[in-house]
């Protein structure tokens, strides 16, 4: 089928399709973590899913080519796992990120900010402000007269 836009190109709406649809399974394949995600969720999960994604893209959905693309996403599970996709996800440790304390996040800020001697210190080198506004004055002066010398 083929939509006539306002450029002088038509619009084919199947190959479009087509190609959101093989971005999508290429885009589950490489991740071996995301294929087994979406074979231990099941056909019912991947439909609504499916469905999902091509609403938002403003393209038809085809319950049909949902069911396809989960066959197609157990045959490549089972050519990388033998174990039920819910058994590898089991076995899978996530890590998750240290949770900071209170107290390292407001020292963090502090330090950043500027707003304590040690922040200052940090931030300017030891100096007060306008020394070291000073003395980045003069790296540039001094560096300008440099270039400007023949």
């Amino acid at each position: 089928m083929l939509i006539k836009t306002s450029s002088v190109q038509p619009i084919d709406v199947k190959a479009h399709i087509e190609v959101a649809i093989r971005a999508t399974m290429t885009q589950v394949v490489r991740d071996k973590f995301v294929l087994a995600q979406v074979v231990a969720h099941g056909p019912e999960q991947w439909r609504q899913t499916f469905m999902g994604a091509m609403r938002a893209a403003g393209l038809r959905p085809d319950p049909c080519e949902a069911d396809r693309t989960f066959a197609f996403f157990c045959e490549q599970y089972q050519r990388w796992f033998t174990a039920p996709a819910a058994r590898v996800l089991d076995a899978i440790d996530v890590v998750t990120p240290r949770q900071f304390t209170a107290q390292e996040i407001a020292e963090s800020l502090e330090l950043e900010s500027g707003s304590t001697d040690a922040g200052r210190d940090f931030v300017y080198g030891g100096r007060t402000k306008d020394e070291a506004m000073r003395a980045l004055k003069g790296e540039i002066e001094s560096t300008m007269r440099v270039e400007s010398e023949p």
